[in-house]
């Protein structure tokens, strides 16, 4: 995966998580993202994994439940860890 194509699928999902919305395969999503970024330069792929060593587990987990039930402050801050992620790719 190249770094504009991460841009947008993230672009994408901040705008989802905007909108107060989840679907099934948001997981699977981010999941493939953090596994399809070996294209990227190795510097900018070790950031982006370590990002989601810690993203995942800190941030988008411990807010899924709330996510399922629409909580939008629990949206506003997976947004916001996503907006980070594009700092990090750029």
């Amino acid at each position: 995966m190249q770094s504009n194509e991460l841009v947008g699928q993230v672009d994408k999902l901040i705008v989802d998580f905007r909108l107060n919305k989840l679907t099934d395969d948001t997981t699977k999503l981010l999941k493939q993202m953090r596994d399809k970024t070996d294209k990227i330069d190795d510097n900018i792929h070790k950031k982006i994994h370590v990002f989601f060593m810690a993203f995942l587990p800190l941030v988008y987990y411990p807010n899924l439940d709330r996510l399922k039930n629409g909580d939008h402050e629990a949206f506003k801050a997976v947004a916001s860890g996503l907006e980070f992620l594009k700092t990090i790719i750029r």
